[in-house]
C-alpha cells in the first residue's frame, strides 16, 4: 500500500474526529456511502494538488 500523503492523513484524522465529536451530529449521521464519496473526492483533490506541485518543481529547475 503506498503511503499516504501528509495532507490525506490529516484529512483522516480530523473526519476521523469531527465523526468522534457528538457537536457534528450530522456528520456522524451521515451514511458509509457519503463518507466514502467525501474522502474519494477529498483523495482526488489531494491528488490534483500533489499533481500540480510536481509540474511547478519541475518548470522552477
Amino acid at each position: 500500500m503506498k503511503k499516504l500523503s501528509e495532507p490525506l492523513t490529516e484529512a483522516l484524522i480530523i473526519a476521523q474526529q469531527l465523526q468522534e465529536d457528538n457537536s457534528y451530529p450530522y456528520v456522524t449521521r451521515c451514511s458509509l456511502k457519503a463518507q466514502e464519496f467525501f474522502l474519494r473526492r477529498m483523495l482526488i483533490a489531494v491528488r490534483r494538488i500533489e499533481q500540480i506541485k510536481t509540474k511547478a518543481r519541475a518548470k522552477h529547475r
